[in-house]
């Protein structure tokens, strides 16, 4: 797994510094400068038009990982392939700008009575979803290239430092409500050019015509798999995205505010995954690879492998966040109007280590010939998702920790549905006595931390209560060497360190 912990490193830097940057965000300059209700907006607009982008991609990004391998060992570079897969995108925005001409009308009626500013700025959805969608698709092409720190600057790091930027420039009246919303078109347009400009500049991005279509049957392969994607797709950002659609529509007139408080401490919550989010990058490719050799110890070992490294980071994280969230509360400007939601930080957090105690389960089936089965599972349980988010919002009137509530039932019965699935078609798991070694470390650890007393001030509170969590878990964690990988990255940098 040398590949994996080099590359890893690289990204989650990348990743980890947007995270800093968007926690900087979430903490101090949303509440400071966006009220709830601007916040829910952009929350609102972004969420959906992520939602929508598999409709666009019609397939596209996940078509670019998986037949890659087949198109290079056939002309040297597959070129061709990225060429013919941009047409999509295309096809996708022109179809979905035909179904808002033919039922916008129906659509306006469906919003009446909601947020007026759900239904003023809804258009906007359409040219964010167009360049969100195409970027990602060229992020998705340059980790065939085994190249994911830069792409990852611009999907991630970038965004978080530009919606910063026009938030301080709305608050200050330099940007009315309308341009703060075109802002955020810009924003993900520019993303879109940089991804395009860096792969070409890996040589990646090359309008080089096929020399001939791929065969029929390769054709109606891909075609097949493309459709499964986009339902897959579909499901699996609704699963991530739906409770942030869904609260304005539930929540009538102050739909965006409610969006605006439970935003912000659902970032806070979903923090924890975001070393998931880094090594699924990294493993995407050598799955593929791995499917197309038949390298099933290969499969088995990288699920074991990212199972115990994702859940080892994602019990500091949930360590780190839970146990300082009255502190973080209480240095947040205007933190009295987001104390009220504290529990959507705990279901959430809860809901991120159930996804990634179960490592890359997902992407096995994915990149698997029973690629199908991950459909109607995936459909079925984004199914519950909605029917809990109605269920606990719009019917118990739980406001946003119904939410959260909804998002925690349905991730872990989808996680749950694919380890047996996993189980029973290639009796692979992802368990291990290290993974009970961590969760009794980390239970520790969290009873420690509540029987000490720690100073008052929220700041000293915050930064004691972090350095003793980070140095009793990490310590624990590297002398009982219950991941390779972390203790080699860490032996690394201590030996990088003593050679300064």
């Amino acid at each position: 797994m040398g590949i994996v912990s080099e590359q890893g490193l690289r990204d989650s830097t990348i990743t980890y510094l947007g995270v800093l940057i968007g926690a900087f965000n979430v903490i101090f300059v949303y509440p400071r400068f966006l009220t709830p209700e601007q916040l829910g907006l952009y929350q609102y607009l972004v969420s959906t038009a992520i939602i929508i982008s598999p409709l666009i991609l019609l397939g596209s990004s996940s078509i670019v990982i998986r037949y890659f391998p087949m198109f290079k060992e056939k002309n040297g570079n597959g070129h061709d392939l990225l060429l013919l897969l941009l047409l999509l995108p295309l096809a996708g925005s022109l179809g979905l700008l035909l179904l808002a001409a033919l039922f916008g009308g129906a659509l306006g009626g469906m919003l009446e009575g909601k947020d007026p500013l759900v239904r003023t700025y809804f258009p906007y959805i359409i040219p964010i979803t167009f360049f969100f969608s195409v970027g990602m698709l060229l992020l998705n092409h340059s980790k065939n290239f085994m190249r994911f720190a830069v792409p990852s600057l611009l999907e991630n790091t970038f965004v978080k430092i530009g919606s910063a930027v026009i938030a301080v420039l709305l608050f200050y009246k330099v940007l009315s409500l309308a341009g703060f919303v075109g802002a955020i078109v810009v924003i993900y347009a520019l993303m879109m050019v940089g991804q395009a400009v860096y792969l070409h500049r890996l040589g990646g991005l090359r309008f080089q015509l096929p020399a001939q279509l791929p065969d029929r049957p390769l054709l109606k392969e891909m075609s097949i798999y493309g459709l499964y994607s986009i339902l897959g797709s579909l499901g699996a950002t609704m699963m991530t995205w739906l409770d942030k659609a869904m609260i304005p529509l539930l929540i009538e007139e102050k739909g965006t505010t409610a969006l605006g408080i439970y935003a912000i401490m659902a970032y806070i919550g979903t923090v924890i995954d975001v070393p998931k989010r880094s090594l699924e990058k990294i493993t995407a490719p050598l799955l593929s690879q791995a499917f197309i050799d038949k390298d099933w110890d290969k499969i088995a070992d990288l699920y074991s492998k990212t199972s115990i490294n994702q859940l080892i980071i994602g019990l500091l994280f949930f360590l780190g966040i839970w146990l300082n969230i009255d502190d973080l509360l209480r240095i947040m400007p205007n933190g009295h109007l987001y104390a009220e939601a504290k529990i959507v930080v705990l279901f959430l957090g809860i809901s991120a280590l159930l996804d990634m105690i179960t490592g890359n389960n997902s992407q096995i089936i994915l990149f698997s010939d029973r690629y199908k089965s991950y459909l109607y599972i995936l459909l079925v349980l984004v199914s519950l998702n909605a029917f809990f988010n109605y269920l606990f919002i719009g019917k118990l009137d739980m406001y946003v920790s119904g939410a959260a509530l909804a998002t925690l039932l349905a991730v872990g019965l989808f996680n749950l549905t694919k380890l047996v699935f996993i189980w029973i078609v290639w009796k692979i798991h992802p368990f291990s006595m290290k993974m009970l070694a961590a969760l009794l470390m980390a239970a520790g650890v969290y009873l420690l931390t509540l029987i000490i007393p720690w100073p008052a001030n929220p700041w000293l509170g915050l930064l004691a209560k972090s350095a003793f969590i980070t140095l009793l878990y990490g310590a624990g964690i590297w002398i009982w060497q219950l991941s390779p990988d972390i203790n080699a990255l860490v032996n690394s940098l201590l030996s990088k360190i003593r050679r300064v």
